[in-house]
């Protein structure tokens, strides 16, 4: 004997197409915020990091002349 094939409510499937319908557009934005933004975004993080770092290597410098 075989198994009766297994059927989904209407609600249930509109919900899987609703929800299909909604991660798409999800999907494409975080595939472009990866592509173009996510590098820009490193390249920022990484020259203020150097600036912070040369700020501090100043201080030190001008502290230990004044000790």
């Amino acid at each position: 004997m075989s198994k009766p094939a297994k059927t989904r409510s209407l609600a249930s499937e509109l919900l899987i197409q609703l929800a299909i319908v909604a991660l798409v557009p999800l999907g494409a934005t975080m595939a472009f915020f990866t592509w173009q933004l996510f590098p820009y975004l490193t390249k920022n993080i990484i020259d203020e990091q150097q600036s912070i770092a040369s700020l501090v290597t100043q201080q030190v410098i001008e502290r230990i002349a004044t000790a």
